[in-house]
């Protein structure tokens, strides 16, 4: 029997083969409005991200449940990119940008506060529910096993303090999109990609590109580099450098 679809849930307790597992409100919507499943069809459950398990669905009036047939560990395979930082644009370019990056298999999504971005920090936090939902249905479409660990920080220095705590133990390259003068195309730096044990680490600033204060303090640590000869929109930036770093990382 064909699986129907792909599902995210998550569970407090260990999962095993024959348990009954409750889904989650969201997930029902999905499966009983827009895929009308029934009874006893195929479904793949993803648990806490960790776990993925095949799964038979049942039907209780109101309820769905998914009773488990087989159940295996996820074998995450490392991404060439570990973080993409986006500055914080309009709702719908954030979006996309989430959309995208969890289709490209992104391990971290952080969004963070520009100098040049104009919205309150406090009203991109109500939105990660909206971003998460976004990442579920991506990551579904694309048949990953996996989803985004997406982040809200505050400014640039606090993305770079989190993503340093974070890889503490791996070797961190920084990289940041530059609109300057005498920036190296990133092809240019594909030699830094041969390290082993790296973690690359995409920054892409708002429309209209960092601030003074934000370049300078990139700076110090990180490498500017230019995507090509046009000028991109912040969201067009990220989808293009996240995939010329994982074609160069496959070549270095």
């Amino acid at each position: 029997m064909k699986i129907r679809t792909q599902i995210f849930e998550y569970a407090d307790t260990p999962i095993s083969e024959g348990d009954l597992i409750e889904i989650s409100e969201n997930n029902i919507h999905h499966l009983r409005n827009v895929l009308r499943v029934k009874d006893g069809e195929l479904i793949k459950v993803v648990i806490n991200r960790s776990q993925e398990a095949l799964a038979s669905v049942e039907i209780s009036k109101k309820q769905l449940f998914a009773k488990i047939i087989n159940i295996k560990d996820i074998v995450l395979y490392t991404n060439p990119v570990s973080s993409l930082c986006f500055a914080f644009c309009k709702s719908s370019q954030n979006e996309f940008v989430c959309e995208k990056a969890t289709e490209l298999g992104i391990e971290n999504l952080i969004f963070w506060k520009s100098e040049h971005t104009s919205i309150k920090i406090k009203e991109l936090d109500e939105k990660l529910t909206r971003l998460n939902k976004i990442a579920e249905g991506a990551a579904r479409q694309s048949k990953q096993d996996f989803l985004p660990n997406i982040v809200l920080m505050e400014s640039l220095p606090s993305a770079v303090d989190y993503l340093r705590s974070e890889f503490e133990n791996k070797k961190n390259l920084f990289l940041y999109t530059s609109l300057e003068d005498d920036v190296k195309p990133l092809s240019k730096v594909s030699s830094l990609f041969s390290k082993d044990d790296l973690a690359v680490h995409i920054f892409v600033g708002p429309e209209g590109g960092f601030s003074q204060n934000e370049s300078k303090y990139m700076h110090e640590f990180a490498e500017s580099v230019t995507l090509g000869n046009s000028v991109l929109k912040a969201e067009t930036a990220a989808v293009v450098a996240i995939a010329q770093v994982q074609v160069l990382r496959g070549m270095a």
